[in-house]
């Protein structure tokens, strides 16, 4: 059973991201490639700061659903083939090609040597830097977190874990006790050791891991966790909005007045915004849709394109082309970046079977002509 609400939610997470970094040009905050000050427009802040709060976290919730369906589904060969051939390879690609032109740009933006470019691509380097990538790389470390655990638990049953039941009415205080505890004790582990390097860092990870697992637990006890998720009642969803209010307003009220809190005080908002999110994508969106499938299809790609996409744009939009309105600057990079996405996807992915290969790891399939006459006679 396709489950249409998670494409969806992957969809509209791919989308977003052309929303919120094309809109990170514009809100005054120093990113790769910056408008002017006086092109600026500090309220599209707003709404990038809660963007920010949800997507990836759902796009980590997404990744480790289908990674617990994953586990079950193969042995450790076939697991470990299909993870590093669907995260690897498009990982090695684009850092190759389209974050390296990304890095080009930004360092001729910011008066760098670009010389100094190929130390940023030896992952042993402390110069070594994966962008945007860094998602690739954590949801595939995360998988075999996952795929161990779930073995370790097989082959040595502790009872307690059975013990938990996570549909009652304290499993958010359950989720959230977890959320901080993972953080927390990730967050001691850098403080200890103050090493911190783009393939291991233990903030990441301990921000990021714990809505993966949350996926994971979707999909493991689904039965139990579906009206927590996502068929949320009414009063679930009224009471988790207000939550949601309160956490945000403390968040803003408190960010910044004791240093390296801020991912710790988001801990609230964005948990209790995650599972509203699930929610209405559940309610609203579980159903066929040939546009949201299209971008669905087209996430991965998305991803891994837009970022680079917009610096380039953001680039010769600032040096040559600035609007005296910055929100009709912001609209027109929004507009061409999205534009080129797309089109890119269509003639490097969806139009190449190599393309393909190579930006998503789905390996190419060359259909025989006796197969494909037999299909096209069937759908005729």
């Amino acid at each position: 059973m396709r489950l249409h609400f998670l494409d969806s939610g992957r969809a509209l997470a791919s989308f977003l991201g052309l929303v919120y970094h094309s809109a990170l040009i514009f809100v005054n905050v120093d990113w790769l490639v910056n408008a002017p000050e006086t092109h600026t427009a500090p309220a599209l802040r707003v709404y990038t700061d809660y963007i920010n709060l949800f997507r990836m976290p759902l796009f980590m919730f997404i990744s480790g659903y289908f990674a617990a369906y994953a586990v079950r589904k193969y042995n450790l060969k076939n697991f470990t083939v299909r993870r590093l051939t669907r995260l690897g390879i498009p990982f090695v690609t684009t850092l190759l090609t389209f974050s390296f032109i990304e890095k080009i740009y930004t360092y001729k933006y910011w008066g760098g040597d670009i010389s100094f470019l190929p130390n940023t691509l030896i992952p042993w380097s402390r110069y070594f830097q994966i962008s945007h990538l860094w998602f690739l790389h954590y949801a595939l470390v995360f998988s075999f977190v996952l795929y161990f655990g779930l073995m370790l638990k097989k082959r040595f049953p502790l009872k307690l874990f059975d013990r938990f039941r996570l549909g009652g009415k304290y499993t958010d205080v359950l989720f959230l006790a977890g959320i901080f505890g993972i953080f927390g004790f990730c967050g001691m582990l850098f403080l200890v050791t103050r090493f911190d390097h783009q393939l291991v860092s233990f903030l990441t990870f301990g921000s990021y891991f714990p809505y993966f697992m949350l996926g994971a637990l979707a999909f493991l006890r689904r039965d139990e966790l579906h009206g927590k998720f996502f068929e949320l009642s009414r009063k679930r969803f009224v009471v988790l909005f207000i939550l949601l209010i309160i956490s945000y307003m403390l968040e803003a009220r408190f960010k910044g007045i004791v240093p390296n809190t801020n991912t710790l005080l988001e801990t609230l908002p964005r948990y209790f915004s995650l599972i509203l999110v699930l929610g209405l994508l559940y309610r609203f969106l579980n159903k066929p849709n040939r546009m949201l499938t299209y971008m669905s299809e087209s996430s991965y790609t998305v991803y891994l394109l837009h970022q680079p996409l917009i610096v380039m744009v953001g680039y010769y939009y600032v040096q040559h082309f600035v609007l005296p309105s910055p929100l009709l600057g912001y609209l027109l990079v929004l507009a061409v970046s999205t534009m080129l996405t797309y089109a890119l996807d269509y003639l490097l992915v969806r139009s190449n079977r190599w393309g393909k290969f190579l930006f998503t790891g789905a390996l190419p399939v060359k259909r025989k002509a006796g197969v494909a006459v037999q299909q096209s006679a069937v759908s005729n």
